[in-house]
């Protein structure tokens, strides 16, 4: 608070000196100005001499009375004697001089005597000059006064201004004091810091809304840290328990195979189970690494993807994989989206996966795709056994990583569905899960054109 008051009262002691200074240039210029009035006045003189041509100091003194101003006008002799012929015998009390007599042939020269007085002198002869002098004291002594008194008034100005200042900003440097004490908190660490209500100018108002605004943003930013470090946690948690059961498998039938190689009917059947945790594995690490991937702040890059081609891939391949099963398909030609083309295609895979994986092997499929002016539609019903009751009623937001009724227990990894739902909604999307016509499930996705 004290280097803002000093601070204030240098900004205070700064613009009162501005002030002065232009106050004593005035002055000066208007000295300047009277001066160069006096100078013109001798000049005359000094013309009207130069242009006489028998009685100069007749002239002179003529000159003098009508210049408008006390001019003096004396003669200085070869004996160096100065005799006044008009005007103040005190201003003239001796001879000047012998530079400044020679500079007051060109130029008017102030000189020191009992007064100041300004000079113009005419050579009359090699030994007589003409003197022609005005006094300036008064002059001289009007800009001291006003120059002391200027300053003097802006010395008191600038302690008034001061003062006044201190009574303004009062409030204000409470307040900032205030906020820097709750700023000074902040950088500490503590989290829950009380911002004092202000009533004060606009600027401390714009910092101290400013400061607020940077408490909640570290507030936000420390519960998002805090939401993400749980949420590694317990997805560490979900994979490490997921991934301990096929190790487990795969460490067991390897220590049988150990002890009981010589059974080839075991070996192979050990070998077989091994493949087929190997292979879950392998899908559940690539759908975590799918996870992680959806879950990062960057975007897939995002192009025009002709979406009903990518269907109608993906249902041939689908029914040239289940030879035993029929396919119907109803898609619309040329529907087109903006969209992540290797995103969309996971989905389709994840979608016909589980068809083939949870459904018998000659159930009928019926693919649907249509689109609006706004939306897409993509309709999949089966007929296999579907979904349990309650989990039509929690929806596809109720489907969490490694849920066993996403596995549906035959070889899944659990995360398909989270998968699926990620990538629709980072498509604008959303997806739907229903009892189908079928009697299986019925998966209605719509994505945003």
């Amino acid at each position: 608070m004290k280097l803002s008051t000093r601070l204030f009262g240098a900004a205070a002691l700064i613009t009162t000196a501005t002030a002065a200074a232009v106050g004593v240039v005035g002055l000066n210029l208007s000295y300047d100005a009277e001066i160069s009035r006096i100078d013109k006045a001798l000049g005359s003189v000094v013309q009207a001499v130069n242009d006489a041509t028998d009685d100069k100091l007749l002239a002179a003194m003529q000159a003098a009375d009508a210049s408008g101003t006390q001019i003096s006008v004396g003669l200085l002799d070869s004996q160096l004697q100065v005799t006044v012929l008009a005007g103040d015998d005190k201003l003239l009390p001796g001879p000047p001089a012998s530079e400044p007599l020679v500079q007051a042939q060109t130029n008017a020269v102030t000189v020191d005597g009992l007064t100041h007085f300004r000079l113009r002198s005419v050579s009359l002869s090699k030994t007589d000059h003409l003197l022609i002098a005005t006094d300036i004291e008064a002059i001289q002594a009007s800009r001291a006064a006003s120059t002391n008194g200027l300053l003097a008034f802006s010395g008191s100005a600038a302690l008034l201004a001061i003062g006044l200042i201190w009574l303004l900003i009062r409030r204000d440097l409470k307040v900032l004091k205030s906020l820097s004490k709750a700023a000074a908190k902040i950088s500490q660490g503590e989290q829950q810091v009380s911002l004092p209500q202000v009533k004060a100018s606009s600027e401390v108002m714009l910092l101290s809304n400013s400061l607020g605004e940077m408490v909640e943003t570290l507030e936000s930013a420390i519960t998002t840290e805090r939401n993400a470090q749980k949420a590694i946690q317990v997805f560490v948690g979900d994979a490490s328990h997921e991934l301990r059961t096929p190790l487990t498998v795969i460490k067991g039938y390897t220590e049988m195979l150990q002890t009981r190689g010589a059974d080839s009917e075991f070996r192979d059947k050990a070998l077989e189970r091994v493949a087929a945790e190997v292979t879950r594995m392998d899908q559940l690490i690539s759908d975590m690494l799918t996870m992680a991937e959806l879950g990062e702040e960057r975007r897939a890059e995002r192009t025009v993807v002709n979406l009903s081609e990518l269907v109608e891939s993906a249902v041939a391949d689908f029914a040239t994989l289940s030879n035993d099963r029929t396919v119907d398909s109803k898609i619309a030609a040329g529907i087109g989206i903006t969209g992540a083309q290797d995103q969309l295609h996971q989905l389709l895979n994840n979608i016909f996966s589980n068809i083939q994986r949870h459904t018998p092997s000659d159930a009928l499929v019926e693919v649907a795709l249509a689109s609006t002016a706004d939306a897409v539609q993509l309709t999949i019903d089966d007929a296999g056994p579907g979904l349990p009751e309650d989990a039509y009623a929690r929806g596809i937001d109720g489907f969490e990583r490694f849920d066993p009724f996403a596995a549906r227990a035959n070889g899944g990894t659990g995360l398909g569905m989270t998968i699926m739902r990620k990538i629709v909604a980072d498509h604008g999307g959303k997806i739907v899960l229903s009892k189908s016509h079928l009697g299986g499930l019925r998966t209605e996705i719509t994505l945003a054109r």
